[in-house]
């Protein structure tokens, strides 16, 4: 991408669980702790390497920052481009 006409960018895939803002920290909390426990599966991990997938598990915060982070890479992006809402 940075090569293309985006130097200094990087587009990557990624892959979260997400639900209203209003979500109790215990079931937060739960939810995480399943889906951390369900990745670490070997069998699991297995399959999502074989396609193509990179497994870094984080919790809540990290994936968190993550996504305004990439909310604001991109809406520069997009802001920068000159696109309009047609």
């Amino acid at each position: 991408m940075s090569e293309a006409a985006l130097p200094g960018y990087a587009a990557a895939a990624w892959y979260g669980l997400v639900g209203p803002a209003a979500i109790p920290r215990p079931i937060v909390m739960t939810l995480s702790t399943a889906a951390l426990a369900t990745i670490a599966m070997p069998e699991v991990k297995d399959r999502l390497f074989a396609s193509g997938v990179e497994v870094r598990p984080g919790d809540d915060q990290e994936f968190a920052r993550l996504i305004a982070s990439e909310v604001q890479k991109w809406a520069k992006v997009v802001k920068d481009s000159g696109a309009k809402v047609e």
